[in-house]
This record gives structure tokens, sequence and C-alpha cells, in this order.
């Protein structure tokens, strides 16, 4: 959703580390020297407007994202008020995002889904893998067909699934087909 507003190479490329660490494919060593090669970009001051400018938010989304806890990460997003540098539509709608986002990543903590492998079918497997590798996960309904299909009848799995989202990389639907949670 913002990475069209990434412009700064040195950004895009923060993020791309931390995705590949989530994924297990950086070493924590590399995730800290993403995080200090922008820790100048960041402004600790406030702009004469009374918050921090645009730029300075999107530097420290980058930044957040090089947290080694998944769960600190998704907290640092939500340390301004307008979390996506008023990017999405203000204050009250990007909190509302933050909060979806964190629901489709981390699912109902207190609720958790005991995932049966027989789920894991090669038709749900390829089409979790389809969309977190292009990061198109219109056919999260699609998912739940082939889902229930393999005989889950998980409210949670299956509402998640055919719900309006958003859903993103690390989905906890798509981790659990893909075997990553």
């Amino acid at each position: 959703m913002i990475w069209p507003h990434l412009t700064e190479p040195s950004l895009t490329e923060v993020v791309e580390v931390a995705e590949r660490f989530a994924d297990g494919h950086a070493p924590p060593a590399e995730l800290a020297s993403a995080g200090r090669a922008i820790e100048g970009l960041r402004a600790y001051r406030p702009d004469p407007s009374g918050g921090a400018g645009r730029r300075e938010q999107l530097v420290s989304l980058a930044y957040a994202t090089t947290d080694k806890k998944p769960l600190s990460a998704a907290l640092w997003v939500t340390a301004y008020g307008q979390p996506f540098a008023g990017l999405l539509g203000g204050e009250a709608a990007e909190l509302g995002l933050v909060r979806s986002l964190i629901r489709d990543i981390f699912g109902n903590p207190f609720r958790p889904v005991a995932f049966d492998h027989s789920w894991r079918t090669e038709a749900a497997v390829a089409l979790a893998r389809g969309m977190y590798e292009s990061r198109d996960f219109a056919a999260m309904p699609v998912l739940a067909d082939a889902l229930d299909d393999a005989g889950c009848g998980h409210p949670d799995v299956l509402a998640h699934c055919r719900g309006a989202g958003p859903h993103v990389r690390g989905c906890w639907v798509a981790d659990l087909v893909l075997g990553k949670a």
C-alpha cells in the first residue's frame, strides 16, 4: 500500500531485507545493518506543523520493519498518529488499517488454530505460494474453497479467507498453509 511512496532506494532496500529476514533468508546481522543504513535519515524533532514530516514518517516506518520481533515491528508502526504518513486517508482510517493488518498477520491470539496437515494440499499450497510471491491476495476466497475441499471446516480459517481483508505477506492463514507458522 505504501510501496509506491518509498521512492528512496535505501528505504525499499530496508523493507526488502526485512521481508527476507521474516522468511528466514537474511541473517540478523543483515537486518541490523539495513536499519543502521537509514538511521541517519530519521528526524527526531517535529516539523513546524506539529508532527513529523511525511518523509521522516516513511523513513521511520521502513526502520520499524527492522525490529527482529514481528509484534514489536507491528507496534512500532502505530507509533505515530498517522502511521502511514497521511497517505491512506487520515489518522482514523490509518489506525483502523493498522488494526486490520495486525489481525491479518497474527490472527486471534485468544483462539489459535491447530492446523491439520491434511489441509495442506497441492492446490492450497500452490494458491498460497502464488499469492505470497506476487503480493496479490485476491485469490483468498479460492484458497478458502481449496481448504474446504481438503476437509478444513474451521470457521476462523474460512471466514478469514473469505473476509474483505486486507491480506498481506505474512497473513496467518497463508503462512499456516505454507508451513511458515
